[in-house]
């Protein structure tokens, strides 16, 4: 995006650095310099206003979108609250009053909101339909993490059902390979959850984006094997959790998560009910 006097380019870019980070490329001297030091995380979308000086971005935090306000010239960034959950378009008004963005997440099939930059106050401007189903009845996942084979944490998101326990559990792993869970909402989840009762684990094995470039390629060639490890890593887990049930575990994926299926049972079929 140009900068509002079209001397410079701001630009999401890995030069140097482990996650996309957030620079200012000055067009007459081509030289670069780094403006998001302490977020430790992917910048996913950015917006400038074309009258006003300031500039709005998210970042891609553990799996959840964070919204971000700099003030131009001077560089001073700070963070805005907003619901959790995961951005989409984000626009800046021309006078920078504003900014407008998409909205999804696990109990919310799609929103636009509107954002006072000045004021931080949130207005939502349009809501998905989820008809019949109400939202407080859908399951919200946390984040968990654990420890796979060779000390590596693990993310993962834990959709818990309503009860005690324990709980019959799923283990659903994405495709790509290189793609990411995150906490959005997807209906056979939310049909396992909060109808048939059972625990759901979407885990972001190495090799998962978002989390830099070293864990993108922690599973690259010869590595391959170490991804279905943390799968072999989390039903370790799952058998320390007394809320879930390890004597009935399955796991479930498509495309390289239909791999890593089938490589988890292989690898460790005596622990895996279904596949």
């Amino acid at each position: 995006r140009f900068s509002p006097d079209a001397t410079s380019v701001f630009l999401s870019s890995d030069r140097d650095r482990d996650h996309l980070s957030l620079f200012e490329v000055k067009l007459d001297s081509r030289d670069w310099k780094l403006l998001s030091h302490d977020i430790p995380w992917s910048i996913e979308h950015l917006s400038v206003s074309k009258h006003a000086s300031a500039l709005t971005f998210s970042a891609n935090a553990d799996g959840y979108s964070q919204i971000y306000q700099m003030k131009l010239p001077e560089g001073a960034i700070s963070p805005i609250t907003t619901p959790r959950g995961i951005v989409g378009s984000l626009k800046i008004a021309p006078e920078a009053s504003k900014a407008a963005f998409t909205f999804r997440s696990a109990t919310d099939i799609g929103s636009i909101f509107s954002l006072a930059l000045d004021t931080g106050e949130l207005s939502e401007l349009a809501r998905g339909d989820l008809g019949d189903l109400k939202s407080e009845q859908l399951s919200e996942p946390s984040l968990v993490r654990y420890q796979s084979f060779d000390g590596l944490e693990v993310p993962a998101f834990y959709y818990r059902p309503q009860g005690e326990g324990p709980f019959p559990t799923i283990i659903k792993i994405h495709g790509g390979p290189e793609s990411q869970s995150r906490p959005t909402f997807n209906t056979l989840v939310q049909y396992l959850v909060t109808e048939c009762g059972y625990a759901v684990l979407t885990p972001n094995v190495r090799g998962s984006r978002g989390y830099g470039k070293k864990y993108l390629a922690l599973d690259n060639g010869m590595l391959r094997k170490d991804s279905v490890k943390d799968i072999g890593a989390l039903l370790d887990w799952i058998r320390h959790q007394p809320e879930l049930d390890s004597t009935r575990v399955g796991v479930m994926g498509g495309s390289y998560g239909g791999y890593m299926v089938l490589a988890s049972l292989i690898d460790y079929g005596k622990q895996i009910r279904a596949g």
